[in-house]
């Protein structure tokens, strides 16, 4: 469910991606998949920025870095604190926004992503 919700999310069909991915995540949870969990929330939170949702999404993205960074999971860690970034400076908290940025900078660099790092940047 949650690859068939990144096809609804890149064809614009968001309300069905964000379906997609709240079925999606009780089967992750059942099955332990603590990583695909957190990519899955990740995803979510980033389709609900892109509704304009944006409480919702920074809540997904936190609920994400949660998990990824239990798992040790620094690259999707970092890519989340990315998005994470977005949503708190779309919901007008600059500061919190730059500190996580700062952070996620710091984690992308260290793993080698030189596409996240930039538009981290």
């Amino acid at each position: 469910m949650s690859n068939q919700g990144l096809v609804h999310q890149e064809a614009g069909r968001l309300d069905e991606a964000v379906s997609c991915y709240l079925h999606a995540l009780p089967l992750l949870r059942a099955a332990g998949d603590r990583v695909n969990e957190g990519r899955t929330l990740n995803d979510l939170g980033t389709t609900y920025r892109l509704l304009g949702r944006y409480k919702e999404s920074a809540e997904q993205h936190e609920a994400a870095v949660a998990i990824l960074r239990a798992l040790g999971d620094q690259l999707s860690t970092g890519r989340t604190l990315s998005n994470l970034g977005v949503a708190y400076r779309l919901l007008g908290r600059q500061d919190e926004s730059l500190g996580i940025l700062a952070e996620a900078l710091q984690l992308l660099r260290s793993c080698g992503d030189p596409q996240c790092e930039g538009t981290t940047l």
